[in-house]
């Protein structure tokens, strides 16, 4: 009796508290007032409130967690020094890793006990369930990807010419192309397939600029280069679709094949349309 009277104020009280405790982080992060206290508090701010959705079935707002320890992560590094670029290449590593977790490790034995304690189940009837956590979960990722890559590619000497060309950049494009290749049986949707392959062309540009010959869009047009790398991305499209397509009719098309073959065949198009345009400046 007098656990049940004390145990809802306390509860209103913790909600309270971390309420307060995130206006508080998002305060000094507003006012650039960051520090390593700033990054202690994110982290512990990020699992309470793991603890805070688990325990009233609020977990719709997974998100607000993951979010709040990446802020602290990316904090913490750039605290310590590294550079924007970096810090792109950082978040979409963190995805990657939390991606691998939510795909491969929720389901342990482990895994199913810890949220046995925390008042969780795999098939729960009162929420949305583990299914809807994961769903969510690589939402949130996507998310955080499509940011980081934004930032990376508006930033790199490839759109703007500010920051010239970077391996952290080609990684960072890797990294996004990896998750995307993961992301295909679960999410089997042709704009995956497209993502996929501008990331490549914008990869494939950035290993060329490294190497070969630098690849600056402000100046694309102009480049007498561009034409011939335009023809010779489109080929490999040609060549892999032409792969894709002697299939016989007692055979079944693989998931790659299905997914992959149209998007391929349109961009090698698009391709080869722009490489013809190019001749004419």
């Amino acid at each position: 009796m007098i656990r049940d009277l004390i145990r809802k104020p306390l509860e209103q009280t913790m909600v309270f508290l971390w309420l307060l405790a995130l206006a508080h982080l998002i305060n000094r992060l507003i006012a650039d007032q960051l520090s390593f206290s700033w990054v202690a508090s994110a982290t512990l701010t990020g699992m309470l409130a793991v603890f805070l959705e688990s325990r009233y079935r609020i977990l719709y707002f997974i998100s607000v967690p993951i979010l709040l320890e990446l802020a602290a992560y990316l904090v913490l590094l750039m605290l310590i020094g590294l550079e924007t670029n970096t810090l792109a290449f950082a978040a979409v590593l963190f995805a990657l890793l939390l991606w691998w977790f939510s795909q491969y490790t929720v389901y342990r034995p482990l895994y199913v006990r810890l949220l046995d304690v925390l008042g969780l189940h795999i098939n729960d009837d009162n929420g949305i369930g583990i299914k809807g956590i994961i769903r969510i979960t690589h939402g949130t990722l996507f998310l955080i990807v499509f940011c980081a890559v934004s930032l990376q590619l508006f930033n790199s000497e490839l759109f703007n010419g500010a920051a010239g060309h970077s391996l952290i950049t080609l990684f960072t494009l890797l990294l996004s192309i990896m998750i995307l290749w993961l992301s295909r049986k679960r999410y089997p949707y042709q704009l995956n397939s497209y993502l996929t392959l501008l990331l490549s062309i914008f990869s494939v540009m950035e290993c060329l600029s490294l190497s070969i010959h630098p690849v600056n869009f402000q100046t694309f047009v102009f480049d007498r280069y561009a034409g011939l790398l335009l023809v010779s991305i489109s080929s490999v499209m040609w060549a892999v679709t032409w792969w894709f397509n002697p299939v016989s009719s007692e055979e079944l098309a693989s998931p790659e094949q299905s997914l992959y073959e149209k998007p391929l065949l349109m961009t090698a198009i698009f391709l080869t349309v722009v490489a013809f345009l190019l001749q004419f400046f």
